[in-house]
């Protein structure tokens, strides 16, 4: 706002809206420079001025000229509105209407005024109503220039915003606690985003949320970065985020007990829980492949021995006298037997010579189940949902029905005398957003078979298909064991991936790549280490 024009003024022309007549305009008083308080005024860094109660300047003090580049004269006359910022003029409006009503009233504001350079400098004061003095006749303002303490705080305040905006947006949580490890400060990010803090409850002190295994060395970590100054404490430790589900936290603890803002242990958390699953998971495909090879070798040695046992056996069985038939067939039994258990180990190797060929998964699963639902006892409750279609895999399809058997011979034996089993197929999308660790990217079909039996720890999930590892509570093993459907699943080019949510229940999941993706229009996103369609779930057990 520029010039002198009354339509960009905030006070009227009227003065008989200021509750007194027009004054006029009164020129500087040379009376006044005997003085003494002129002289303190002349001589003062503060910004001194008398306004009329028509609002026009009648003095302005000599430090005008320093602090705002005007010469005194200029400004006789003028209204001061014409010199604040428009932000600020409201405010200096409605200061002047309260000081003008009140005699003798003192008030403070702080505004921007123009320098005449055109730069805007930030005065702060306050203004006295003295027209009822005689002497004075106006409303008399001094001020001082705190243009560079505005604009250190304005520098601040930004720096605080940018950090508080970084702490609470970031991906890895902090958290500030006093020397006894009482939580002082939490971003959100901690609640948001980790789940560390479990809504509706008070976490008085940072152990609390630890599970119980890890206190100890959560609490040793505590201790060290207490007596450190410098030195950052890195530990790894397991936290609770709802009822009995807990994550893997990476931790690194700073001492800034010393400092005077913060006068505490800094935490910076990052849930590296997926981190920890993919080590295992590299770790335990490492073991299985060891395993693996192991079991190929001694398996292929059996193999051909047992093949000669067998062929002896049956030859003697052509010929011996009857006394010993009987223990014959036991030697020819037992030698089918080991057979059996050389060819699972053969199929957990990969070393199986498979026919592959190309096979819709929903007529695989149509025949397995058929048979197997027929001979389910009354308090077991079977139910399908199949929603592969026409998508085809290339794979073995007596082998694949073998893996199919197994896994739901396994739910059975699961289950005991009560419960459910669900078997789901769907075509499966798994990109950089939805995929896994070691799974290549592409479309799947996913065959999965839920059961209500026992559940599997994460101890039970490691070793699960591990050839002669039998998984607590879930019934005695039957048909080609786990490790040779790991094996024959993984020789086909698919994934087997074993789940538990609760306390009871587990579910298998196989993925096997689609041969004809192009002809697919009913895939679904993966999620939760299950397909789901797009916003729902697929009920487990089944509704």
């Amino acid at each position: 706002m520029t010039g002198n024009s009354d339509k960009t003024s905030p006070f009227p022309d009227n003065a008989a809206q200021f509750k007194m007549p027009e004054p006029g305009l009164v020129p500087f008083n040379p009376d006044l420079k005997g003085d003494l308080n002129h002289a303190l005024v002349k001589h003062s860094s503060e910004l001194v001025n008398i306004v009329d109660a028509g609002g026009h300047i009648r003095y302005a003090g000599p430090s005008i000229m320093k602090l705002l580049g005007y010469h005194p004269e200029e400004l006789v006359g003028r209204r001061p509105i014409e010199f604040v910022h428009p932000d600020d003029a409201p405010t200096m409006v409605e200061t002047f209407l309260a000081l003008q009503a009140s005699p003798g009233a003192v008030m403070r504001m702080c505004v921007r005024l123009r320098h005449k350079n055109g730069s805007w400098r930030w005065m702060d004061g306050c203004g006295q109503n003295l027209l009822d003095d005689p002497a004075v006749r106006g409303i008399v303002s001094s001020a001082h220039d705190v243009t560079e303490q505005r604009m250190l705080q304005e520098t601040f305040r930004e720096s605080e915003r940018r950090f508080r905006a970084l702490v609470e947006n970031a991906v890895d949580a902090v958290i500030l606690t006093d020397a006894l490890g009482r939580i002082a400060y939490a971003s959100p990010t901690v609640e948001q985003v980790l789940k560390f803090l479990p809504a509706g409850e008070s976490v008085k002190t940072l152990l609390s949320v630890f599970h119980p295994e890890d206190v100890d060395s959560v609490a040793a970590a505590f201790d060290r970065a207490r007596s450190s100054s410098t030195e950052p404490v890195i530990v790894e430790a397991r936290f609770r985020v709802a009822g009995a589900l807990w994550k893997w936290a990476h931790l690194s603890l700073v001492n800034r007990l010393a400092d005077g803002v913060l006068a505490g242990i800094v935490i910076r958390v990052r849930d590296n829980t997926a981190e920890k699953e993919m080590l295992a998971q590299i770790e335990q495909s490492r073991r299985m492949d060891a395993v693996g090879r192991l079991a190929g070798g001694v398996a292929r040695e059996f193999n051909n021995l047992l093949t000669v046992i067998a062929f002896y056996s049956e030859s003697l069985l052509q010929s011996a006298p009857p006394e010993h038939l009987e223990d014959l067939a036991e030697i020819k039994e037992a030698a089918r037997r080991a057979i059996e258990a050389t060819r699972q180990l053969l199929a957990f190797s990969r070393q199986q010579l498979l026919h592959r060929t190309e096979v819709t998964i929903d007529v695989l699963v149509q025949d397995a189940f058929g048979p197997f639902a027929d001979e389910m006892p009354y308090d077991i409750s079977v139910t399908t949902s199949l929603g592969c279609g026409a998508a085809a895999v290339e794979a073995d399809p007596t082998m694949i029905l073998e893996v199919i058997r197994a896994l739901l011979v396994n739910a059975r034996t699961a289950v005991g005398a009560r419960g459910t089993i669900h078997v789901d197929t769907a075509i499966v999308e798994i990109d950089k957003d939805t995929g896994m660790q070691g799974v290549r990217y592409g479309t799947y079909t996913a065959i999965s078979i839920s059961d209500s039996g026992a559940s599997l720890s994460a101890e039970t999930r490691s070793r699960l298909f591990e050839p002669f590892f039998h998984a607590p509570g879930r019934g005695p093993a039957s048909g080609i064991g786990l490790s040779a459907v790991y094996g024959i699943v993984k020789q086909s080019g698919g994934e087997l991936l074993a789940t538990s949510d609760g306390a009871t229940g587990a579910r298998f999941t196989m993925l096997l790549p689609v041969t004809n993706p192009g002809e697919i229009s009913n895939s679904r996103r993966w999620q939760d280490g299950f397909p789901v369609p797009s916003g729902e779930g697929i009920p487990f057990p089944p509704s």
